[in-house]
């Protein structure tokens, strides 16, 4: 299936010259992983690097991919080198010709949100939803009001083929998207 539209959350969190991480953090997350602490690592990396609060990170462990995600914590530090400006994604992302949807969590990081705007205002047929309250895992912790927004995004015939959209995978686990707590904006550059 091709629909030719982009969907991304907090997708490219540096604008050019800025960085969110804070200094150490990667020795901090080395000694972590040094140790063996995955799940330490994760809850550090999402704490002090994506700004999750510890009810966010409470509940983010409550669900299934919290394991998954933990084994994969040697990634981060990685990820986090070579993340801190990125204004060259910008530039590359800011090609991107097909509608973009950008989820921004409302109560995310100023950089996230710096960097989502920073995008908006690159591409051609742009879009920049906001979650009320949701910081950078709202997919996570406001799945209803993310469903909803890739819902009002997406075509409805883009899913018919398979039966499958975003609002029936949420109901299996999560119940309807409501729409509730979202704020939404076209841009055209």
């Amino acid at each position: 299936m091709r629909s030719g539209r982009v969907v991304s959350y907090e997708g490219v969190a540096d604008a050019a010259g800025t960085s969110h991480h804070p200094p150490g953090i990667e020795e901090r997350l080395r000694v972590l992983l040094d140790a063996g602490d995955e799940d330490g690592a994760l809850a550090a990396f999402l704490g002090e690097v994506v700004g999750m609060s510890p009810a966010d990170l409470d509940a983010y462990r409550a669900d299934p991919v919290w394991p998954v995600r933990a084994a994969a914590a040697g990634y981060d530090p990685a990820r986090a080198r070579v993340g801190g400006g990125s204004g060259s994604l910008h530039r590359r992302f800011g090609a991107v010709r097909q509608p973009v949807l950008q989820i921004l969590g409302g109560a995310s990081l100023p950089v996230f949100r710096d960097a989502t705007l920073a995008l908006d205002a690159r591409l051609d047929d742009g879009r920049v939803t906001i979650i009320d309250g949701a910081r950078h895992a709202a997919h996570h912790t406001h799945p209803d009001a993310f469903v909803a927004a890739v819902r009002a995004f997406w075509p409805d015939d883009a899913f018919r083929a398979s039966g499958d959209t975003p609002q029936t995978r949420s109901d299996q686990n999560r119940g309807a998207a409501s729409g509730a707590g979202i704020a939404s904006r076209r841009t055209s550059c």
